[in-house]
């Protein structure tokens, strides 16, 4: 997606968006499991935490046992055996670090700021705001708000994020590696002769700039 940064007047009718890569509570009851839009072999647990009727997304994604996946395809969805399945392995999924913008109008939360959005326009182009200081986006609104909960919180750009199977994806800790797509997860591999994997071709190349956007996390040293 192609992102405007300068100001542009714009007169059309917006709304949030539909396809946000989050968990989605909404229309189960509390207690019932949903799919993780990222990782078919996780899901989420939605509960009422307030009491005020609106369900939320646990923190963090539930693994799968090693082996099985989530499928949301039961009345009550379970976590399964791929084996059993084999269609699961065409399952697309999203990645939560791009801005999703189906149609113009739509407003799409940013990936890693929540104080910011974005206005889809046509032809894959977006204009990013900013909320007033001291408020957040809320990606089911809409709307900026005081309230935090509905804050975007889905993409940790230092993870890799596999939309589908044999698709290769750069290493975000090592320009010379990346990873191979598979069924629920990944494998690393090097580029030859220091090449550079080239995230737009998806190969390993020589002319290629070495662009790493996370820095490997260093650990105390006791003394």
């Amino acid at each position: 997606m192609k992102f405007l940064s300068y100001a542009l007047l714009v007169f059309l009718t917006v709304s949030p968006g539909e396809q946000v890569c989050a968990p989605d509570c909404s229309g189960v009851d509390p207690g019932v499991r949903v799919r993780d839009p990222t990782d078919i072999t996780r899901y989420y647990i939605c509960l009422d935490v307030d009491g005020s009727g609106n369900l939320l997304p646990s923190s963090d994604s539930v693994q799968c046992p090693p082996g099985e996946f989530f499928n949301d395809a039961h009345t009550l969805p379970r976590c399964d055996p791929i084996e059993d399945t084999p269609e699961v392995i065409t399952t697309a999924t999203c990645d939560p670090c791009e801005a999703h913008c189906p149609e113009a109008g739509m407003l799409a939360p940013h990936p890693t700021d929540c104080s910011r959005y974005y206005v889809c326009l046509a032809d894959g182009l977006a204009i990013e705001h900013d909320c007033e200081a001291g408020y957040y986006f809320d990606y089911k609104t809409g709307m900026c708000s005081e309230d935090d909960s509905y804050c975007y919180q889905y993409c940790d750009p230092c993870k890799p994020h596999c939309t589908h199977v044999y698709q290769r994806v750069p290493d975000p800790y090592n320009c010379t590696k990346f990873y191979l797509c598979t069924v629920g997860g990944s494998v690393s591999f090097k580029c030859p002769h220091q090449m550079v994997f080239n995230a737009e071709s998806h190969l390993c190349e020589k002319s290629v700039n070495c662009i790493s956007n996370c820095s490997p996390k260093v650990s105390g040293t006791c003394v």
